[in-house]
């Protein structure tokens, strides 16, 4: 996941509202101090938000994504990129970050992993803050639509697939890469959970989290849960 598609999702995601989402997750919480931030990609939002921290871990799971990311910020002091093995998180941490659907990628099992392993490296008083995808945008913006995007490096055909079942949406990404005179092909599917926030709110009880806060902005769900 994430490997060829990587570069394209860089690019789709120019002129995403960063900024508003950066100031809806600033009004939660203060994003000061030692800052992780997991599912970083190319690291748009890290460089919004890393110059904030005292020290910031930048985590993916893609190796393709974190590539893109030491280019895009290079390698000053004070942050470090991390490829996520499922180890604890760093100790101590004043702030647990997951922007841009990062969750609706999670299963049950990576949930509760990640609110869990969140939850034990937070200091009292600490914050997760993430989004998701709201049900709603899944089933009527994205399910049963064919996007193509056309730009000078690729050519991208976008199907996607509500799952009742299943309970998401499943991305069919055909991406054809200029290379030369020619394009190369490759195709790649993912799938998006569309989490429904009681289970949220359960999951987050679960692993200790008491004080949740929830909002709705941007066609996402927007929670912060603060660590007693």
């Amino acid at each position: 996941m994430y490997s060829a598609f990587a570069p394209v999702y860089d690019q789709l995601m120019d002129d995403f509202p960063y900024d508003e989402l950066l100031e809806i997750f600033s009004s939660l919480a203060p994003l000061r101090g030692r800052i992780l931030e997991m599912g970083c990609g190319s690291g748009r939002f890290t460089r919004k938000v890393f110059p904030r921290a005292s020290f910031y871990w930048a985590m993916d799971v893609s190796e393709e994504m974190l590539s893109l990311a030491a280019r895009r910020l290079g390698n000053p002091a004070g942050l470090q990129l991390l490829l996520d093995e499922g180890e604890a998180f760093p100790e101590k941490l004043d702030t647990v970050l997951a922007a841009v659907d990062v969750v609706n990628y999670m299963d049950e099992e990576s949930l509760s992993l990640f609110f869990a392993r969140s939850h034990q490296a937070l200091v009292p008083g600490g914050a997760l803050i993430f989004d998701v995808s709201s049900e709603r945008k899944l089933r009527e913006k994205l399910s049963d639509h064919v996007f193509v995007f056309e730009r000078d490096e690729f050519t991208l055909i976008w199907q996607n697939r509500f799952s009742r079942e299943d309970k998401g949406i499943y991305f069919d990404l055909t991406i054809f890469l200029k290379e030369g005179a020619l394009y190369r092909k490759e195709t790649e599917m993912h799938f998006q959970r569309a989490w429904q926030p009681a289970e949220i709110q359960s999951a987050l009880r679960a692993a200790g989290f008491q004080e949740i806060r929830q909002l709705e902005a941007l066609d996402r769900e927007i929670f912060a849960a603060y660590k007693r």
